[in-house]
């Protein structure tokens, strides 16, 4: 995503989603490169299940603290 190849590295976030579908930072990591391609409604789908997959893992969690964590 540094280098600007945002598409590749939506393939590359994909393929590891598909292999660990509850991996949080894949989830985030592509919402961030979607939102980079102004595909906002697509990145924003991508960040709640990132934030859903969070507090699943981490039940003391509250939803502030997961969403600081995400920056």
């Amino acid at each position: 995503m540094d280098m600007g190849r945002e598409e590749e590295s939506i393939q590359c976030f994909d393929k590891i989603i598909e292999l660990h579908p509850i991996y949080f930072p894949a989830w985030y990591n592509k919402g961030v490169a979607l939102r980079q391609l102004k595909r906002t409604e697509e990145a924003l789908e991508h960040f709640d299940e990132a934030i859903k997959l969070l507090l699943d893992k981490k039940p003391g969690i509250t939803l502030g603290m997961c969403l600081k964590n995400l920056e």
